[in-house]
């Protein structure tokens, strides 16, 4: 199996579609429906990239995404932010910001490509 990819997303019939994608093209998948266990799971899954909601149930994904580039061993691994909050491209520039951001809905081509880019 190819690169891991992990997907914190409360909407899960996106998450299933994005598994679904990402495993079409190659890609081993973990899915959370929150933040509560993200540090834990990616220590475990050992992600290559984390693709994170900016809601998700009680926690914010830029407070989460900060939080996991603020983790000895973990500030590396890409984090893209995948939303449909679009006042997001200000997280870019902050420290423990977002490597990327896509905003929903997206192209699936252009998905993958930018997820490609993270990956090779």
């Amino acid at each position: 199996m190819g690169k891991k990819i992990l997907i914190v997303d409360d909407d899960t019939e996106l998450q299933f579609l994005l598994a679904q994608i990402l495993g079409d093209a190659g890609y081993q998948t973990c899915c959370l429906r929150n933040g509560k266990s993200v540090i834990e799971t990616m220590a475990k899954f050992s992600p290559d990239l984390v693709l994170l909601d900016v809601k998700i149930g009680n926690i914010d994904g830029r407070t989460l995404c900060k939080r996991i580039k603020q983790t000895a061993g973990m500030e590396v691994i890409p984090i893209i932010l995948v939303s449909a909050v679009d006042n997001l491209y200000a997280s870019l520039d902050k420290e423990g910001g977002p490597d990327d951001i896509i905003l929903k809905p997206f192209d699936l081509d252009d998905f993958l490509k930018r997820v490609r880019v993270f990956l090779t």
